[in-house]
């Protein structure tokens, strides 16, 4: 039985101990992403577009057709906001690629 007690009082120890709160506020600063294709195809791309949309619609931010070939089997990185240019510096939102060989990006 002491056993039990000893339980029981282990248990209401911590439902009884108060449980704080903490808030933390996001990060400050300015933030940018990296985006890496990789075309899989077995030829260059002649067709290959990355399409900006802002996060509260789907507003067109950017669209840039890469004027620059990208070789079979070979990556291009871009790094946000710096790259594709004319991307606001204030970007938050998704992209979408367009291309005329399979590609994957992250």
């Amino acid at each position: 039985m002491s056993k039990r007690i000893i339980v029981f009082l282990v248990v209401m120890s911590l439902v009884l101990v108060p449980v704080s709160t903490v808030g933390a506020a996001g990060p400050s600063g300015s933030f940018g992403s990296g985006i890496t294709c990789t075309n899989l195809g077995t030829a260059a791309t002649t067709l290959f577009q990355i399409v900006f949309y802002g996060s509260d619609s789907s507003t067109i931010l950017l669209s840039y057709p890469d004027p620059t070939p990208i070789a079979a089997g070979a990556s291009r990185n871009y790094f946000t906001p710096s790259s594709p240019p004319g991307l606001p510096s204030s970007f938050v939102g998704s992209a979408a690629v367009t291309s005329d060989q399979p590609v994957a990006c992250n």
